[in-house]
């Protein structure tokens, strides 16, 4: 760290000698006393952590749909079963189905109104 900031002290007069160079610090030092990088590091942890519960959430919403589909449909599953298909080809034609209910769900929700009360 010395020989560095003799070098940019030298370098630095050569430049300008009216420029001072005082309060030389590496960026790890910086950080580390620094309390708003702290407050900002966690300001934008808070928001990580909502998006993984909201993930997490949609994720059970999903499941839930499609275990409600899936139990609706069992008994024409099993007489599919029952006539030859195979396990797979059951399964990719209920993954399809729902592959087709996630990306159709937000055309479900209601326009929005692009007025205010």
């Amino acid at each position: 760290m010395e020989s560095l900031t003799l070098g940019v002290r030298r370098i630095l007069a050569e430049l300008d000698d009216s420029v001072p160079l005082a309060n030389v610090q590496t960026m790890e030092r910086v950080v580390a006393k620094s309390p708003s990088v702290a407050r900002a590091s966690f300001t934008l942890f808070l928001p990580g952590i909502a998006g993984g519960m909201a993930l997490l959430l949609s994720a059970v919403g999903l499941y839930g749909v499609i275990s409600v589909i899936v139990g609706q449909r069992r008994g024409e599953l099993g007489i599919r079963l029952a006539l030859g298909a195979r396990a797979a080809q059951v399964a990719g034609m209920v993954v399809l189905q729902s592959l087709r209910i996630t990306a159709l769900a937000p055309n479900w929700l209601p326009p929005r109104s692009n007025s205010r009360p």
